[in-house]
């Protein structure tokens, strides 16, 4: 058993994956993976204001798993990710 020893995740130190690091993905990974990637319709469901001034938003999206479904995330990302859904494009899709 390897001892439990506090490093960073770009440490090679015997983390068992380097998200540092990409590597070929197999085909399962990527048709069942999460897609996170681009523009994601949601739900704003809150804002708050840090310490440090800057706004977050609270968010409701669902992320798409490919053939595996998807799933329903709720987080907080920074103000500026965040706009009022244009409906008339929504129609178009």
């Amino acid at each position: 058993m390897r001892s439990a020893r506090s490093s960073p995740w770009s440490s090679t130190s015997g983390w068992p994956c380097r998200p540092d690091r990409v590597e070929p993905l197999p085909l399962r990974v990527r048709q069942r993976g999460l897609r996170l990637g681009g523009e994601q319709t949601g739900h704003l469901l809150a804002w708050a204001r840090t310490s440090t001034g800057h706004w977050l938003a609270l968010v409701r999206v669902t992320a798409s798993a490919g053939a595996a479904g998807s799933v329903a995330m709720t987080q907080w990302v920074p103000a500026h990710t965040v706009r009022e859904r244009d409906e008339a494009t929504d129609d178009q899709r």
